[in-house]
């Protein structure tokens, strides 16, 4: 996301710096996480298949069912947070902090969901949302994966 485009504060450390913040208000966010029924710690929430560095976040619960109905079905549960959010540009930053803290400065804008682009992604066809990348992570293909696996067989037949 392009703050400056946006004209934007980069942070909610910023946001709050401003004297004027009319064309945001404190609105409950609402978000899907796996359960921790899996045994491992770790955040792991519904977020969009093409950027899966967005989570899916919106103030409006309906919307969130009907993504959850999208996703492949695990344990999970719905959350909430805090943000500031601006509806007109549908861009929000989590409530953090005390003032002046580096959690505020942390809190980077974030994108919201709304019933509107859900529409479009859905009508594109194919699966607009999924789970967060676990243990992996993205930070690896199929193949990459394999080599991997077969790089420390290769290592284990040559120790023993």
């Amino acid at each position: 996301m392009d703050t400056k485009q946006l004209n934007v504060p980069e942070n909610f450390h910023e946001l709050l710096q401003r004297p004027e913040k009319k064309d945001f208000e404190i609105t409950a966010v609402y978000f899907l996480e796996l359960s921790h029924a899996h045994g491992l710690w770790g955040f792991f929430p519904a977020v969009f298949a093409a950027d899966t560095k967005r989570m899916v976040l919106t103030p409006d619960v309906l919307l969130l069912k009907a993504v959850w109905e999208t996703l492949t079905p695990r344990r999970s549960h719905i959350g909430q947070a805090y943000f500031c959010l601006n509806p007109a540009l549908s861009i929000g930053y989590e409530v953090r902090g005390d003032s002046g803290s580096d959690e505020q400065k942390r809190s980077k804008p974030m994108q919201i969901l709304t019933q509107e682009e859900f529409n479009r992604l859905i009508a594109e066809g194919g699966q607009p949302f999924q789970w967060a990348p676990g243990l992996v992570g993205d930070d690896m293909n199929a193949d990459e994966f394999r080599q991997t696996i077969e790089a420390a067989q290769q290592t284990l037949r040559e120790a023993f």
